[in-house]
């Protein structure tokens, strides 16, 4: 069983779910914290005091308190953790349950485990930490299924969101080839642009590029 862990969550009603879960574990060393940079420096600050913490559950959406916040998401602490190699099991505890949206956070920050909020929130983070510590992944049952039933469709990779949130933001074709080639990200002509989109179009049941970018922001895959 871990022996400390950090969670990043600004909400004090769902403390209280997590603290009964951790008492159930007899996790003694477990802190809180309401803020993702404070969430970061600390993980940093434990490892330079070599007592390093051993799972991260957070939450996805947090409130900015500052305009000097640099982290303002789970999902950007999770990609300042990875991008820095740092060894810790991360466990997602949110409202979010769109399927696409948890696979790609699964696949890109290597993500031990997803739960859902819910009135069961204590029993599953029981669960869910106690299978982590056992190096097992846990999901909820539910976005388990509706993972699964997304399996056959089209994986959204990394030059797709970035394609699509070009075309969100008012570029054209010919823009998002001169952009992408100016950042040296790769395929980057018009035409593997184009292929890109039919290929979206005819996965996501899109008869237009604007259609396509309403459909993927009522998804919560892109910022409008």
């Amino acid at each position: 069983m871990f022996q400390k862990i950090l969670i990043a969550e600004d909400h004090d009603s769902t403390h209280i779910g997590i603290k009964s879960a951790i008492d159930e574990l007899k996790i003694s060393n477990a802190h809180f914290v309401k803020h993702c940079d404070e969430a970061f420096l600390k993980i940093k600050r434990a490892i330079h005091d070599q007592e390093p913490f051993e799972l991260l559950i957070t939450d996805l959406s947090f409130n900015p308190v500052q305009p000097t916040d640099k982290i303002k998401s789970g999902e950007e602490l999770m990609n300042a953790i990875r991008k820095e190699k740092i060894n810790i099991s991360i466990l997602v505890f949110s409202v979010e349950d769109k399927p696409l949206i948890i696979k790609k956070l699964l696949d890109k920050y290597d993500v031990s485990g997803y739960i859902t909020k819910s009135r069961h929130d204590s029993r599953e983070l029981k669960k869910a930490i106690e299978n982590i510590s056992k190096g097992k992944k846990y999901i909820s049952p539910e976005i388990e299924q509706k993972i699964h039933l997304q399996r056959e469709n089209y994986v959204l990779e990394d030059i797709d969101f970035e394609i699509l949130q070009l075309l969100c933001n008012g570029y054209n074709q010919d823009e998002i080839s001169d952009y992408l080639k100016e950042k040296e990200v790769v395929p980057n002509s018009k035409s593997s642009i184009e292929k890109k989109l039919k290929t979206l179009k005819e996965e996501f049941q899109a008869k237009s590029n604007i259609e396509l970018v309403v459909i993927l922001q009522g998804l919560g895959l892109l910022k409008n």
